[in-house]
């Protein structure tokens, strides 16, 4: 599907000369915006933080608990002998 097909103007297009009148009509936020923006990011961020924790927590749990056997059957072998030949 080409982009005339689905109304989307691609990148490439010169937008022309109305779209370039518009930029004087920038508005800058303000400081409440940001704040607000700001805060619902680090809501997010710390959010995605928990749900790794939540995820990684219990992996490294099982691992470590299943290292105790393995390292208790290597120090069993290190300490008998090699048989004699």
């Amino acid at each position: 599907m080409s982009d005339e097909d689905d109304g989307t103007v691609s990148d490439t297009d010169d937008l022309g000369e109305p779209i370039a009148q518009l930029e004087g009509f920038a508005i800058t936020p303000g400081a409440r915006f940001i704040a607000r923006v700001e805060r619902g990011l680090e809501r997010r961020h710390l959010a995605s933080e928990l749900v790794g924790l939540s995820v990684l927590a219990p992996m490294t749990i099982f691992l470590s608990l299943l290292r105790i056997p393995f390292d208790w059957i290597d120090e069993r072998r290190a300490q008998v002998p090699p048989p004699e030949r």
